[in-house]
């Protein structure tokens, strides 16, 4: 990070934990007034190893834009982070954990919050990262609802076109 935002501030307190948790935002939202607050709670707020593991891209820097991607045009596997586990592996595990993102989909076609991709082509990035950044985006945040929706492509479950956040590097 560069210095003005120390990591540990962003972290969920205990109390803190879980998506849209207004005692979190609340908190944290002036120190990072570029994020929006679907993307506080849905990446930090829910995941908060995450906050250290992207440090280094330095989270006063990235700014965020809502955009739509066509259903057959989906990002996928490609910009998953090295290690992370297939579509079909993350669509066949735990089947209870995403129950009730499946009846999300299901019913409002479209999922509760977009994920979270990194645009490493339009992103000035850090000298020094720790991790193989996918080009051209590198998902952030999403993987289960990525894999979701890619399962929904062909069944016409979803509607023609979901959002995602983009973040890109200034």
């Amino acid at each position: 990070m560069s210095g003005k935002i120390r990591v540990d501030d962003l972290v969920p307190l205990t109390h803190e934990l879980g998506r849209s948790n207004p005692a979190y935002l609340q908190r944290v939202q002036p120190l990072l007034p570029d994020f929006p607050s679907e993307v506080l709670s849905s990446w930090f707020g829910e995941q908060p190893d995450t906050v250290k593991t992207y440090a280094f891209l330095g989270y006063d820097r990235l700014l965020f834009e809502r955009v739509e991607f066509e259903i057959h045009k989906l990002p996928g596997e490609e910009t998953f982070r090295d290690g992370a586990k297939s579509i079909n592996a993350l669509i066949n595990e735990s089947a209870w954990m995403k129950r009730g993102l499946k009846h999300c989909m299901e019913t409002n076609k479209n999922w509760p919050v977009p994920p979270i991709l990194l645009d490493t082509n339009a992103s000035v990035l850090p000298q020094k990262v720790p991790l193989i950044l996918k080009q051209p985006y590198h998902l952030l945040e999403g993987y289960h609802r990525v894999a979701l929706a890619h399962s929904y492509v062909s069944t016409r479950v979803i509607t023609t076109s979901l959002a995602f956040w983009v973040a890109r590097i200034t």
